[in-house]
């Protein structure tokens, strides 16, 4: 399955998150990976993105769509309600 989402508002969460490099930020919905995207391009070089979704192919997704990204990325396949025992 292809994903095909267009974030709606990726400038205004890039400001209200204020992201920066070195930073650690979760994305608890992945689902397209919009936001994620525009997020893992602002804390590189040393910040970390958590990327969380429980379907399965959006984690496949996120896969491919953050790959420029890998070394700052943690992808986990569940839900945002065990976000503690992930982070």
């Amino acid at each position: 399955m292809s994903y095909k989402h267009i974030s709606v508002m990726p400038a205004e969460v890039l400001e209200c998150l204020n992201c920066r490099p070195g930073k650690i930020y979760v994305d608890c919905t992945l689902g397209g990976s919009g936001h994620a995207g525009a997020i893992a391009e602002k804390i590189i070089p040393d910040g970390l993105l958590i990327g969380i979704d429980q379907d399965k192919n959006a984690i496949k997704n996120a896969e491919n769509v953050l790959k420029p990204y890998e070394q700052n990325i943690r992808l986990f396949h569940d839900n945002f309600i065990n976000l503690p025992e992930i982070l």
